[in-house]
């Protein structure tokens, strides 16, 4: 079973789901569908503080997998 990480606050748990359900296959009903998206919110076009503490804790714990895509923008070691 997958469970969100309180270590994301409200910013990337479900990325975080998406890359453990893709990683831990054959564990439950999970299917991920790559499908392109776009983040359709209005503001300044600039991220909180909260979203790039969530960002370090996901290249943290997922820093095996170099560049994460996410709906905003491309996160990890390699970018």
């Amino acid at each position: 079973m997958h469970e969100i990480d309180p270590g994301f606050g409200w910013h990337i748990w479900a990325t975080d789901l998406c890359l453990a359900a893709l990683h831990r296959r054959g564990t439950g009903p999970a299917r991920i569908v790559r499908i392109p998206l776009f983040h359709n919110s209005f503001g300044d076009f600039s991220l909180p503080p909260a979203f790039h503490a969530s960002i370090a804790v996901l290249n943290e714990k997922w820093r095996d997998l170099g560049a994460i895509a996410t709906l905003n923008g491309t996160f990890g070691a390699t970018v």
